[in-house]
């Protein structure tokens, strides 16, 4: 009779190693059923890594012919990521007020950001490079300012240093070594200066030929070439914060023109693990990038959701819910609110070691 029992629980043992096994084979399998294996994203495309940026036709060129264009991109969130200092700026008010801040203000000729955080700089000695001030002004968070750009920038704030500094200073290296690559247009990675002021159109349309003008599908990023993984890169130049040049160790790629294969040079943390550690708004960029350029999965790209030269994303709220939605709103809400934790006010809130902010 004992016997037959311990013959009962040997199998008994067998069939439930076995039958674990088998539930661990199959998730395993619907794990690979609904992420694919990843592919290598350096493998497609060329790249200009440590090359001169070639000739390339300027945006007042371009605007000759784009003048729909004209009108707003003056106002274009990427052609004003540095824009020119003017007296009535609240920023400035703020540091004129602030210890030795008078002449420091008098010197600032241009300014970088605006709702979270707003930089003061001015020309280097050296041609094609900014010098950034140590100081900072940190518009209030106040929930009932509007949420335009114009009210953004006239929030009230404070003046704040770096813990280590006693007063503000210019400093001639950090915007070329952590800013300019997202700020200007055309960065030699050797000699760390740009081109011109803010995002011309060669950002993100590279180095169109003339004769896109008998031939459309020449033009990146015109209707008829929109390659996703083109997209994804030139998109990810700027927006995949925290990444590294392989070949240069900045935090902007080693010149990187539209059209090229960004992954190739440039370094960016994919894993479930440091996904996780991001907030909302540049974890749904990452997630985006991974699935298209680890994934292959091509259908949805930054421009399905955001319309560049208009600043908008109304399309977002036309698309159907799929799982990069779950990035910001919790899966199978009608109210697609967003994720326990993060509240309506701060739901595009971003953070970048890189950046400060």
């Amino acid at each position: 009779m004992r016997d037959c029992q311990d013959r009962w629980r040997f199998h008994a043992g067998v069939s439930g190693l076995f039958f674990a096994a088998l539930m661990l084979a199959m998730a395993t399998d619907a794990q690979d059923v609904a992420r694919p294996r990843p592919v290598d994203p350096a493998a497609w495309g060329g790249d200009h890594v440590g090359q001169p940026f070639p000739p390339y036709v300027t945006g007042d060129e371009c605007l000759f012919c784009h003048r729909d264009i004209g009108p707003t991109w003056g106002d274009n969130a990427h052609q004003r990521t540095i824009r020119p200092a003017t007296p009535d700026e609240l920023s400035l008010a703020a540091l004129r007020e602030f210890p030795r801040g008078k002449d420091l203000a008098d010197q600032t000729q241009y300014l970088l950001g605006s709702e979270r955080m707003t930089r003061f700089l001015k020309r280097s000695e050296e041609y094609g490079k900014l010098d950034l001030l140590s100081a900072m002004f940190r518009p209030q968070q106040n929930a009932d300012v509007e949420t335009d750009e114009a009210s953004r920038e006239n929030a009230p704030g404070e003046i704040h240093l770096p813990a280590d500094d006693d007063e503000p200073r210019w400093e001639p290296h950090t915007f070329a070594d952590r800013c300019a690559g997202c700020h200007t247009t055309a960065v030699d990675s050797r000699g760390k200066a740009f081109s011109s002021l803010s995002l011309d159109c060669f950002t993100c349309h590279g180095d169109v030929p003339l004769e896109h003008t008998k031939d459309t599908s020449l033009a990146l990023l015109s209707a008829k070439h929109r390659e996703p993984r083109q997209v994804i890169s030139l998109c990810g130049q700027c927006h995949l914060r925290g990444g590294r040049s392989k070949s240069t160790g900045l935090p902007y790629p080693n010149t990187f023109v539209a059209g090229d294969n960004l992954f190739r040079d440039f370094q960016v943390d994919f894993s479930d693990e440091g996904l996780n550690t991001l907030p909302a708004a540049d974890r749904h960029i990452f997630e985006n990038t991974r699935d298209v350029a680890l994934f292959n999965q091509t259908e949805m790209t930054c421009l399905t959701c955001h319309d560049v030269h208009t600043s908008s994303s109304e399309r977002h709220q036309a698309l159907e819910e799929v799982t990069i939605c779950g990035s910001c709103h919790i899966p199978g809400t009608e109210s697609r609110e967003l994720r326990e934790g993060i509240s309506e006010s701060a739901k595009f809130h971003v953070h970048s070691r890189v950046c400060g902010y």
